[in-house]
């Protein structure tokens, strides 16, 4: 893949210490062969990344500026903190979306370096042919609010109810993955970690779980709820507490429910 052996290059190069890749349908793709390329660890889909000092259990070692690489784990039961402090870059793959975006600071200004990598003909061994590209049917990135339909609305007529709801108030129609899996809604509408990740100001939630149930005497797992639909401060109380405290701040509220700054929704 030419893009992989360009960034392989120059990362190899300008021995970068983090190295950040968009989780967009090109970088899934390019950020997984750059670091076996490069030997080095990479963490997908992070939900948060923060720079803190990490002392190694075993060696009693202290390890200064790490990259913290956060993100659901185990279905979304539990937030893991992950650092790579041995084989560097630190890289990480982060979806559209999932942190607060600040606002431009017209002072900084970037600074372009001009390179050249040479391909051989064995990277270019793929020609695109032809291009097809699908409309857009639903905007669930860009869209203020939100109504969502789960696993119990039952069925695909009782979901023109969700359309009628978000036609109502100008809301986008979104579904977990319980909803689309049993055929009530398109792919597109799926909201979460193996669909959108979202951040309106409003989220409507209707028949949705976000519980992961018992397992049944019998042995197995019961209906599939394990999407974990749950807004930024049911993250919080999966925090390591600094943190928390850190997050707190931003996703405060006033003692009525009213969270500041919105919320971010995921479902897996």
């Amino acid at each position: 893949m030419p893009y992989a052996k360009v960034l392989g290059t120059l990362i190899e190069k300008h021995r970068p210490q983090i190295c950040i890749v968009g989780a967009t349908a090109i970088g899934r793709d390019l950020a997984p062969r750059v670091a076996s390329m490069l030997r080095a660890g990479l963490t997908a889909d992070c939900t948060d990344l923060d720079i803190a000092d990490v002392t190694d259990p075993k060696a009693k070692v202290e390890h200064k500026n790490l990259l913290l690489q956060i993100r659901p784990a185990f279905g979304g039961n539990i937030i893991a903190t992950i650092v790579n402090y041995d084989q560097w870059p630190q890289m990480a793959t982060v979806r559209e979306g999932v942190m607060p975006l600040k606002p431009p600071d017209n002072d900084r200004a970037g600074r372009v370096v001009e390179e050249k990598v040479d391909i051989d003909d064995l990277s270019m061994a793929l020609k695109l042919i032809q291009r097809h590209i699908e409309p857009r049917k639903v905007n669930l990135k860009g869209a203020r609010v939100i109504v969502a339909g789960g696993g119990a609305i039952g069925s695909k007529d009782n979901f023109k109810l969700i359309y009628d709801l978000a036609g109502a108030i100008g809301g986008a129609v979104g579904a977990s993955r319980a909803a689309v899996d049993s055929g009530y809604i398109g792919k597109e509408h799926q909201v979460g970690q193996t669909g959108t990740t979202v951040r309106p100001a409003l989220y409507i939630a209707v028949g949705i779980s976000g519980a992961v149930p018992a397992p049944r005497r019998h042995g197995g797992i019961g209906q599939d709820h394990r999407h974990q639909h749950r807004s930024r401060r049911a993250d919080l109380r999966r925090r390591p507490l600094r943190h928390r405290r850190r997050l707190q701040a931003d996703y405060s509220d006033d003692g009525q429910g009213h969270q500041g700054k919105g919320a971010v929704v995921e479902s897996g």
